[in-house]
């Protein structure tokens, strides 16, 4: 029922900007609830796309904790040859977009998988499991943060108490964070760990990395041209 409401809220989402998302210009608002609901619930969105999700255990505040990381579809493996074809078209708004996660075997990419339905028929073509790229923002950090971290940073700038919705996911000051970059080369790395960047785990494929940050730099470290996206890294269900 959870990824029946996500799924109808995304398709919600789409019609309140349809025009701005075909033409690769979004709404900030838009693209930001639709990216977070793609992330949330595992599903393949317009912004979204891994297929499964691998199951990782941290240690955090002296205590063990699992975390879920999305597993991006490997390289050379088409969408056709894991999920079928059919004959039938899905929804009104992009058909692509809809398309559920399939349940995968958990030895093809070695993490748990999420679990869905097989879809009806391929999309159009296979999006990357990252944030879709817009490199004329990756100096600013406006639309490079999930709402509960703007919602962070500003408490933080104006000197507000944190509530408990927001207190409860901070540890010694720092937050457990995804980070999509434009690249995973050394220099990229270097330049995240000079603003006191922790590095907690590398997913083997993609451009994803995951990792603590003071709440204090999470602003300046959004500025950093080679983010292309922050969110939080919630603790797997």
């Amino acid at each position: 029922l959870a990824s029946l409401w996500a799924r109808t809220k995304i398709a919600e989402l789409m019609a309140k900007d349809f025009a701005g998302i075909q033409q690769g210009n979004p709404r900030k608002d838009v693209r930001e609830a639709i990216t977070q609901l793609g992330l949330d619930y595992r599903l393949m969105t317009r912004f979204t796309s891994f297929v499964a999700v691998e199951e990782l255990t941290i240690t955090e505040g002296g205590q063990p904790r699992r975390i879920e990381v999305p597993v991006e579809l490997p390289e050379g493996v088409s969408y056709e040859s894991i999920f079928g074809s059919g004959d039938e078209h899905a929804g009104s708004f992009g058909h692509r977009m809809m398309q559920p996660i399939a349940k995968m075997s958990r030895s093809f990419l070695g993490g748990k998988v999420a679990r869905e339905s097989v879809a009806s028929s391929p999309p159009t073509m296979v999006d990357r499991m990252e944030p879709e790229r817009d490199d004329s923002r990756l100096g600013d950090s406006s639309g490079k943060m999930d709402s509960t971290l703007e919602s962070l940073v500003e408490h933080v700038e104006k000197a507000i108490a944190l509530p408990n919705n927001l207190a409860r996911h901070v540890t010694d000051g720092k937050v457990l964070l995804q980070v999509w970059l434009t690249d995973t080369n050394p220099e990229t790395l270097e330049k995240l760990k000079e603003l006191g960047f922790e590095v907690v785990t590398q997913p083997k494929t993609g451009t994803l990395v995951i990792g603590r940050l003071s709440v204090e730099k999470l602003k300046a470290f959004s500025k950093l041209s080679v983010v292309r996206y922050v969110t939080l890294q919630r603790a797997s269900a």
